[in-house]
């Protein structure tokens, strides 16, 4: 099980300061999640500018809580004043392909290129025993 948190918006205090629950839920998913706010290019390559709140503004219960949100006028609404963040613990999902369980591994590799480092894990794919 791992932990997450839901958002329960109250409509009526949403309605009160002239927000709907689809403004307001993109505005918390954009500020947890991020938002592609462009491009960058570099020798051929492309990469996202993601633009999103720091590790510290939204991984706790009390910052997501904090989260300003803004209606159409500008004003300044604070999440907890319109809605209700509880804490729950999901199952793992089990991703499938062709009815086979299987694993996704994600690596960034930091000061090596892959070309150094995929014979070396192939080596080690290839030691292990997989039922």
């Amino acid at each position: 099980m791992r932990p997450e948190y839901r958002v329960v918006f109250d409509r009526e205090k949403l309605a009160a300061y002239g927000l709907n629950t689809a403004t307001a839920s993109l505005y918390v998913r954009n500020r947890i999640n991020g938002l592609t706010a462009s491009k960058y290019r570099e020798d051929g390559d492309e990469y996202d500018i993601i633009v999103r709140y720091g590790e510290q503004f939204r991984t706790s219960l009390d910052a997501i809580e904090n989260i300003t949100l803004y209606n159409s006028t500008g004003q300044p609404v604070k999440l907890r004043e319109v809605g209700t963040i509880i804490e729950e613990f999901a199952p793992p999902t089990i991703e499938r392909e062709n009815r086979q369980r299987i694993i996704s591994v994600d690596v960034t590799l930091a000061g090596a290129a892959m070309t150094e480092v995929a014979g070396p894990i192939q080596e080690l794919i290839a030691q292990m025993e997989v039922p």
